[in-house]
């Protein structure tokens, strides 16, 4: 528990923004080092590992489902004793005496000695006129989250990279056939996960292609469509390939295009590089008792087992500042 003031207020001495990987590392480890913690969490706790179907590469565990990864950190954390409070941080403003005051978007406040920024990144839109539109009806930036409506139906997933082939993958087991759309000749993933999407026969490659439109019931003819039944919202999509457009039926698109940092409102406190947090090598910011850790934060690699190193660097760098 924290320590309160003559306001009534707690005071912890760290408080963690996001229950991601990173996050839920740092309350472990800060608070096994005997501090109070509090985490910030307006989500479910796991952050974006919890939309991963099968995690294969943490060390010592060879094979787990992003959601029981992240049930696990979480248990731990609970059982140790920090405490959860359900918000999004709205910004952090420095105090009198070193304190850190956080403020949420509800308008609640939270009072700590040190903060840790650890809420991740978002994923990057597909830029399509009706994105907004279909985003929820559709569109999807989730393929474990949503993929179970769109069993024995067809489905588009756009993007290169190891997210859009592991989406792929994971959508084949469920879907009739998933189109992969990549805007470039060749994918940047992982040579295991390419072998693989070549060798299941109900996924196809699209390259140097990429959407225009998305296009809705009653948006034009859809032989499928009337066929099979469209869920409502997405009946189809236009694809655009060397100058020509086409139209494929689909009834859900599925995003995985990369992440992006949203970190503007830490501004005030820490520097930003191509929108990510610069920190040193104890993932300090510029502000001396702020730091932050995982995706959020300026580095080259973005990986579970380097967030789940920053967590813990984060909170032990914490607890020496503290001292």
């Amino acid at each position: 528990m924290g320590i309160r003031d003559n306001d009534l207020r707690v005071t912890y001495d760290i408080g963690i923004i996001g229950a991601g990987t990173a996050g839920l590392t740092a309350a472990i480890y800060g608070a096994r080092a005997g501090r109070s913690v509090a985490l910030i969490e307006p989500g479910g706790w796991g952050g974006a590992i919890t939309t991963t179907d099968r995690i294969e590469n943490y060390p010592g565990i060879s094979d787990v489902s992003g959601i029981d990864f992240a049930e696990g950190l979480a248990s731990q954390v609970k059982k140790l004793g920090c405490t959860l409070i359900p918000g999004r941080a709205a910004g952090i403003f420095l105090k009198e005496g070193g304190l850190k005051e956080i403020v949420l978007d509800n308008d609640e406040k939270v009072c700590a000695r040190t903060v840790i920024i650890a809420v991740g990144t978002h994923p990057r839109r597909l830029g399509v006129p009706e994105e907004e539109s279909f985003a929820g009806r559709g569109l999807s930036y989730c393929a474990t989250c949503d993929g179970a409506f769109y069993r024995n139906r067809r489905v588009a997933v756009v993007g290169g990279g190891n997210s859009a082939l592991s989406e792929a993958l994971y959508l084949s087991k469920l879907t009739e056939l998933v189109y992969l759309i990549n805007k470039h000749e060749t994918f940047n993933g992982e040579e295991k996960l390419v072998r693989e999407i070549e060798k299941t026969d109900n996924v196809k490659l699209l390259c140097n292609s990429e959407i225009v439109h998305i296009l809705g019931e009653g948006s034009g003819s859809s032989a499928y469509a009337a066929d099979y039944g469209a869920l409502p919202g997405i009946s189809g999509i236009e694809l655009k390939k060397a100058g020509t457009v086409s139209r494929l039926d689909v009834s859900g698109v599925f995003v995985a295009i990369g992440y992006e940092p949203k970190n503007g409102i830490f501004s005030n406190v820490a520097d930003l590089e191509n929108g990510y947090i610069v920190t040193d090598e104890n993932c300090e910011t510029r502000t001396r008792g702020i730091f932050a850790a995982g995706d959020a934060r300026s580095k080259k690699v973005r990986q579970l087992t380097t967030a789940a190193a920053d967590g813990t660097i984060a909170a032990l760098a914490a607890s020496k500042y503290l001292k």
